[in-house]
This record gives structure tokens, C-alpha cells and sequence, in this order.
């Protein structure tokens, strides 16, 4: 498994700036780890997720319920496969006392997201609409794409 296919940013990782070193380092961790679960867990291939590297959408049904394995190991997605509000917003609190503008940023990415997105007709569907809709509102708040070791 090659550790770029692990970027995997679910959410506000797929878009760092201006981050502490601290910060910076607990998103990078958490990712690859949790990556590699998931990977594992779905017997997703570095095909499947190669789209989630390149800041894009993924194609395949591994890829997609990779990107749902993430999204609920964070909280995004809740146990049932649904949009999780309250666990999506928690998610990010742990932020707030480490870089404020970057979790003001996120939170709005969020907020905005959660506001016009709904369920779609499983967990893997689910986390395509959400990762597209954060892909477009991470644009708006200039939270830019990054790469990641």
C-alpha cells in the first residue's frame, strides 16, 4: 500500500494551510492510520482511492465506501450510513483550541455543506455527496488542496 494513496483528507483534511506544526502533524497521523483501516477493511486498491489523492471524487464502489469508512470513523457518517450533524461538528472541536481561523474555515465548509446536502441511497453514496460538496465549498472559504507525504 503506498502511503500518498493513505491522503485521503476526509472532510477538512484534504485541505491545510497555515496550520500549526502540531495540528498539522495529529490531521497527517490520524489519516494514514485510519487510511490504512479502511483500505483494509473495504479491500480498497490505490486505483480506488487514487481520485480522493487527487482532490477528486472516487469512481469505483471501493473507492466510494473507502471515503465512507473514513467519514464514519471521523463522525461525519453515523453507524447507519446517514449524514451525522452533531458528530460532524464535534469532530472538528478539538481544532478550535489549536488554530482558530482554520476551524472557523472548516466549520463554515461545514455548516454550509450539512445545510444543503441529504442522504443519498447508501453510506457510499452518502460520502460521494459529502465529499463533493466540501471539494466546492472548501473553494469558497480558500481552504486550498494540498499534497501530503
Amino acid at each position: 500500500i503506498k502511503m500518498k494513496s493513505l491522503i485521503i483528507l476526509p472532510f477538512l483534511l484534504s485541505a491545510i494551510f497555515c496550520l500549526n506544526p502540531q495540528m498539522e502533524e495529529m490531521i497527517r497521523t490520524r489519516v494514514k492510520e485510519n487510511g490504512l483501516i479502511c483500505m483494509s477493511k473495504i479491500g480498497a486498491t490505490d486505483g480506488d482511492v487514487a481520485p480522493l489523492v487527487n482532490h477528486q471524487v472516487p469512481t469505483t464502489e471501493a473507492g466510494k465506501c473507502f471515503l465512507a469508512c473514513m467519514y464514519k470513523t471521523e463522525g461525519f457518517i453515523g453507524a447507519d450510513g446517514s449524514i451525522n450533524r452533531e458528530g460532524s461538528l464535534a469532530a472538528i472541536e478539538p481544532m478550535k483550541d489549536m488554530d482558530q481561523d482554520y476551524y472557523l474555515k472548516v466549520k463554515q465548509v461545514m455548516e454550509n455543506c450539512l445545510d444543503k446536502i441529504s442522504n443519498g441511497d447508501n453510506e457510499c453514496e452518502t460520502a460521494v455527496i459529502v465529499h463533493q460538496c466540501v471539494l466546492a465549498e472548501k473553494e469558497n472559504v480558500g481552504l486550498p488542496a494540498i499534497e501530503m507525504d
